[in-house]
């Protein structure tokens, strides 16, 4: 289970699929892509797929076991 932290101001929690097109919005510029190893997204199926690897990676971090 991802672990969710709060302040007074913030909140971190597991991204969803409900959160596709605010990844959308930051990932279709080159200023955030600027920093990874993919280009500016294009369409919103690119953020939900982002999402969706990032969740499964998560999932399987505990069968992988921790790793640098």
């Amino acid at each position: 289970m991802f672990p969710v932290r709060k302040t007074q101001r913030l909140v971190l929690r597991q991204l969803r699929q409900e959160d596709a097109a605010d990844v959308y919005h930051y990932f279709s510029t080159d200023e955030v892509t600027a920093f990874y190893d993919l280009d500016r997204f294009t369409e919103v199926q690119q953020a939900e797929d982002l999402i969706q690897f990032w969740n499964d990676r998560f999932d399987t971090r505990d069968k992988m076991g921790n790793y640098a």
